[in-house]
């Protein structure tokens, strides 16, 4: 694919595209975070309510 050949309306929907899965990979990864961050807490003997009151959720 060559950008140059591309129309403006085809440029933006690409972009908005990229937006969207670039969106979708930020979530994932957060959501695989929190919850390695909670095992973690899990381990390490903490309750759901001092994992709250350490994340100040």
């Amino acid at each position: 694919m060559n950008l140059e050949d591309l129309t403006l309306e085809e440029l933006e929907a690409l972009v908005a595209e990229a937006k969207s899965l670039l969106n979708q990979h930020k979530d994932k990864v957060q959501k695989s975070l929190q919850s390695d961050f909670a095992k973690l807490a899990r381990a390490a003997g903490l309750s759901a309510e001092e994992w709250r009151l350490l994340v100040g959720e």
